[in-house]
């Protein structure tokens, strides 16, 4: 899940729209709430396996702490797997012809739901910074 939790009201409210079976895009439009957002919440349930009527009947809190694990899991294994990829991009940035615009496309068809292109440079980077560090202060 992109961008910031919605407010706890909003779920529920599309929670109880969705248990009547209104269609996303009312529900968004009744909401305010875009629909990416909306599919996504949804996804997180259908995937975690959660009823519903029994989220609708959570506190807030408890509602919140179920998203807010499930958005920092999603987020932890997509940089994991980024940085798995980095050690072999390193290589190939060595190559005649590859820059980060082609790793990147590269990356994105086998991760779709993966970075953007300035995030990608800005985490590529990061680790190629962190593999020029030393700690011998005789350099």
């Amino acid at each position: 899940m992109a961008g910031k939790m919605i407010s706890m009201g909003s779920l529920k409210q599309i929670l109880l729209l969705r248990n009547l079976g209104t269609g996303k895009k009312t529900i968004a439009k009744q909401t305010g709430v875009s629909k990416i957002a909306i599919n996504e919440y949804l996804d997180v349930i259908a995937c975690k396996g959660y009823v519903l009527q029994d989220l609708i009947q959570l506190e807030d809190p408890v509602l919140e702490g179920l998203f807010t694990n499930a958005k920092q899991n999603e987020e932890i294994t997509k940089y994991n797997t980024l940085m798995e990829l980095f050690p072999s991009f390193s290589e190939e940035l060595q190559g005649v012809g590859v820059n980060r615009m082609v790793l990147w496309q590269e990356y994105k068809l086998k991760h779709q739901e993966g970075y953007g292109y300035s995030q990608f440079c800005y985490h590529l980077q990061q680790w190629l910074a962190a593999g020029k560090t030393t700690l011998n202060p005789e350099k």
